[in-house]
C-alpha cells in the first residue's frame, strides 16, 4: 500500500473542513479521492479545473461515515414519528373517541411520545459526538433538551392548568394556552432541526 503524501496526511487529520490545496482552492470529496494516491503530476492535472466546493461529511474513516449515517437515520426517525403524530393521531382520535376520552388518551400518549423522542435524540447526540460533528451535535442536543422540557416541565403544568380551566378558572385558561403554545413551538423547532440534519446528509456535496 502506497504511503500518503504529507499534504494528504494533514488534510485527513480534520475532515470536517474543506480540503485546501496550496493555491487556496477547496477540493470536492470525489476529486480528493481520485488524487489521494496519485503522483504529483496527476494531482496538478486534477487541481487545474476544480471548482471550489465544501465537504460537509467526513471521509477520513469508515467509522466516522457510519456515525454520520446513523445520525441522519435517527433524525429521520425523529422527524418521521413527529410528522406522523401531527398528521394522523389527533385527527384519528377526535374522529373515533369522545372529547373526554381524547383528553385521557393524549395525557397518556404525550409523555411517552416525548420520552421516546428524548431517547432517540440522546442516541443521535452520541453519534454526532462520535463523528466529530459540529452544528449537528448542537442541534441534536437542542432537540433532546426540547423533549426533556416538554415531558418534565411543560406537560405536567399543561395538565394542571387544563384541569383548572375545565373547572371554570379563567386565569388558568390563559396560562394553559400559553403553555400549550410553547410546547407546540418547541415541537416545531425540533422537527425543523431534525429535517435540517437529514437534508444535510442527503444533499451534501460528493
Amino acid at each position: 500500500m502506497s504511503t500518503l503524501h504529507p499534504f494528504w496526511q494533514q488534510a485527513l487529520s480534520d475532515a470536517r473542513h474543506p480540503v485546501t490545496v496550496g493555491t487556496g482552492r477547496e477540493w470536492s470529496k470525489s476529486a480528493f479521492r481520485q488524487a489521494v494516491h496519485a503522483p504529483p503530476a496527476a494531482m496538478t492535472r486534477l487541481g487545474a479545473g476544480l471548482q471550489p466546493r465544501y465537504v460537509w461529511l467526513g471521509f477520513h474513516s469508515t467509522s466516522q461515515g457510519f456515525d454520520m449515517a446513523l445520525l441522519a437515520i435517527i433524525h429521520a426517525a425523529i422527524a418521521g414519528f413527529m410528522l406522523f403524530f401531527t398528521a394522523v393521531v389527533p385527527q384519528a382520535a377526535f374522529k373515533t373517541l369522545s372529547a373526554k376520552a381524547v383528553g385521557a388518551f393524549l395525557r397518556v400518549l404525550f409523555p411517552r411520545l416525548f420520552l421516546f423522542g428524548l431517547a432517540l435524540s440522546l442516541v443521535a447526540s452520541g453519534a454526532a459526538l462520535a463523528a466529530g460533528a459540529g452544528w449537528q451535535l448542537h442541534v441534536s442536543l437542542a432537540v433532546a433538551a426540547g423533549f426533556a422540557v416538554n415531558v418534565f416541565v411543560l406537560t405536567p403544568r399543561i395538565n394542571l392548568y387544563r384541569d383548572r380551566d375545565l373547572d371554570g378558572d379563567a386565569a388558568a385558561k390563559r396560562i394553559f394556552g400559553l403553555l400549550h403554545l410553547a410546547s407546540v413551538a418547541i415541537f416545531l423547532a425540533q422537527l425543523a432541526g431534525s429535517l435540517a440534519i437529514v437534508g444535510m446528509f442527503l444533499y451534501a456535496p460528493v
